[in-house]
């Protein structure tokens, strides 16, 4: 620090000490609080990454003049919690230096949701949308005379009372904050790397389509799809940069014969950085945050935008060729992309695997009171529009540990069965609570009186997650074993599901009723056949391909789910991906309203196509009982879909999209030859 200047770091006394700072640990002299506790964060560097939550005062010696004081006051979270308060006062040496008092809903708006204001290239760099952004810094110039600094710290909650970091320099001629700021920065460079923003080529079916150049009849080529009723599939079109930053609206018109029970959905893709891989420390800016706001898209010189397209047929959607427009309208005209829908004279079979994702309440609806009576109504809109995409399974939120515990998975049982889920439900996280809270034979005797509760309202089977992957673990199988002997002694009808994601844990297969593998246990045909053997129902978790591994590799490698995480796990700061040990995992994004899930994570989509890709496989399944050309197309595609994961997670949408085609293509030359047979003998 320059000379005069003075920096104390607050913080256990185990974390790294700020240079130049000196630490500050519940147990300092000049430290007061009644219950204070040291802090240490895995995100941030050594200034906010620990501070002291429950600080009351702080007291040291200063010499006396005028000083301009900076604090750090944020605590950064950690794990799905983003500490929050809403009242906090700041006073030094008797002066106000801060005082805030927040409505749930500017708390909201103003800290959780501040990251969803700024765009990821456009609007700076990792820096400025992540670290720069955070740390909660208060500053003001204060006089000490008698030789003494105070610091009093009041608010609603332990929370508002943290302490990260304080700076004392002089009030004139210093430049100690500049210098502690651009040094955070230089470590947070060092330790986070950027690499090129990930966009796509645009698809081979369209040409490159630049928007500042109006058209009238649109590019040479449009979007054309053949769909079965209740069937589904998305385009990706991406806009290139006008000269000029600009504000364009996009809309789809219909023409005038468009029916009732087709419909196509529009969405932009938001710039937001992200890992590389869930624990890594590479970050790329990618435009897989998806917004249905395209009445207001920024168009922006140097960077293109995505558009991402999605047409929907309900299952009464009438046979035949419907057109449309997507209409780009911007200050020079109208841009025109039109649209072709060809609706297919058949019905695609229900998916018959259970296919989801891991869903949790939306954080911030557990951490204020007027937030509370939506979690219901919140659950119940998650439910739905998972459904709406095509997802036949889901482990719900049971987690929760207050209340009764039968009454929530009742509760939660019929929420999820009103919403057409018919697979297992997966209870992920409630008997582990219960076990830290009351003990293993209480919760497995909990667990087998849901078990029954359900089955005797027609809402079961559960499956009851006991290991969450073991092999991580001190306790590891030994452990396991006792929970399951447990278990099955106490509850005899419940099912067990496992968590492995290590080859290690094959020797314990047996215990289970059902598991999730991941790549790390093998995930090949050859490991779901050994699974299996064992009489044990595999599932898949964790896909790096969620397209594929939902749709023709799970047909192909003849496993009977899939779940992947996470619905809703935002680390701490929900637009922050460096702010926990793993990135922010959320296929939907946080919202003031907890039924507009305006915004949502581009792998929805991509679990729709995959699940959709299913449908088509199990639609030429049945085909080929009768049909010699079915079985046909089926050997051929099977001699054309990998067995083993490493080749299968390389199928990306273009080649997945063709796979699909040589399906859908095959339909149609179907119901032609078949309306041709007719003719004939009519």
């Amino acid at each position: 620090l320059p000379a005069g200047s003075m920096g104390w770091d607050f913080g256990p006394s185990h974390a790294a000490v700020f240079p130049g700072f000196t630490k500050i640990d519940p147990t300092a002299a000049g430290a007061f609080g009644k219950k204070m506790t040291g802090l240490k964060r895995p995100a941030g560097d050594a200034l906010i990454s620990d501070g002291i939550r429950g600080l009351e005062r702080f007291e040291a010696e200063v010499p006396d003049g005028i000083w301009r004081v900076t604090l750090w006051t944020e605590d950064p979270g950690e794990w799905q919690t983003l500490p929050y308060w809403t009242r906090r006062s700041i006073r030094i040496n008797g002066k106000p230096i801060s005082a805030e008092a927040k409505t749930a809903k500017a708390w909201f708006l103003e800290t959780y949701m501040r990251g969803a204001r700024a765009e990821a290239v456009i609007d700076g760099d990792l820096w400025d949308l992540t670290a720069g952004r955070r740390g909660g810094l208060v500053s003001g110039e204060i006089e000490v005379v008698g030789g003494r600094l105070v610091i009093e710290v009041d608010g609603d909650l332990s929370t508002a009372r943290y302490i990260a970091g304080l700076l004392l320099e002089p009030a004139t001629g210093s430049t100690a904050k500049q210098q502690v700021q651009e040094y955070r920065r230089r470590v947070f460079d060092n330790t986070w790397r950027v690499v090129e923003p990930l966009t796509a080529e645009d698809p081979p079916s369209l040409s490159a389509f630049t928007a500042q150049e109006p058209r009238t009849s649109g590019p040479v080529e449009g979007l054309q799809g053949r769909l079965a009723r209740g069937d589904s599939r998305s385009w990706d079109v991406w806009l290139s940069a006008p000269p000029e930053d600009q504000v364009v609206g996009i809309s789809f018109e219909p023409a005038s014969n468009w029916p009732d029970g087709l419909s196509v959905e529009l969405r932009q893709g938001i710039w937001g950085f992200g890992r590389t891989s869930p624990s890594g420390t590479v970050v790329q800016a990618r435009a897989d945050r998806l917004s249905d706001t395209t009445d207001r898209v920024r168009l922006t010189a140097g960077l293109r935008r995505r558009l991402s397209i999605r047409a929907v047929s309900a299952s009464n959607t009438p046979a035949g060729s419907y057109l449309g427009r997507i209409v780009i309208g911007h200050r020079a005209g109208n841009a025109v992309i039109p649209v072709t829908l060809s609706i297919l004279d058949l019905q695609l079979p229900a998916a018959n695997r259970s296919i989801g994702v891991y869903l949790e309440e939306a954080p911030h609806l557990s951490w204020f009171g007027p937030f509370a009576g939506s979690r219901s109504e919140a659950a119940g809109c998650d439910l739905a529009l998972l459904r709406r995409f095509g997802l036949t399974a889901v482990a719900p939120p049971f987690s929760l540990p207050e209340g009764d515990f039968r009454e929530r998975h009742t509760d939660m049982a019929k929420r999820v069965r009103q919403n057409r889920f018919d697979a297992p439900l997966v209870s992920y996280a409630s008997f582990k609570w219960t076990v830290k809270r009351d003990g293993l034979k209480e919760a497995a005797a909990r667990a087998g009186a849901v078990t029954r509760d359900l089955a005797g309202l027609d809402l079961g089977p559960i499956l009851w997650s006991i290991a969450d992957e073991p092999s991580n673990f001190a306790n590891g199988h030994d452990g396991l074993k006792e929970v399951v002997s447990v278990f099955r002694s106490t509850a005899p009808d419940a099912k067990l599901l496992g968590h492995l994601n290590s080859k290690r844990d094959r020797q314990v297969l047996k215990l289970f009723d059902t598991v999730l593998v991941n790549p790390g246990f093998g995930v090949d045909r050859d490991d779901i056949d050994e699974i299996r053997k064992k009489g044990v129902s595999p599932w898949f978790y964790n896909m790096g391909n969620p397209r594929a591994a939902a749709g023709f590799y799970l047909w192909r490698a003849g496993a009977d789910g899939y779940l992947q995480w996470h619905a809703r796990m935002p680390t701490a700061d929900p637009f922050d991906p460096t702010d926990g040990r793993e990135d922010d995992f959320q296929f939907l994004y946080p919202s003031l309203d907890p039924c507009n899930a305006s915004e949502i994570h581009e792998d929805l989509i991509e679990f729709s196509n995959g699940i959709a890709d299913l449908r088509w496989m199990l639609w030429l399944e049945g085909r080929a009982e009768n049909d010699p050309d079915a079985k046909r197309l089926i050997d051929e595609l099977k001699s054309d879909l990998p067995t083993r994961w490493r080749r299968a997670a390389e199928l990306d949408d273009t080649r997945l999209n063709a796979l699909r085609a040589r399906i859908v293509a095959f339909a149609a030359a179907s119901l032609r030859a078949g309306r041709m047979q007719n003719a004939a003998s009519n």
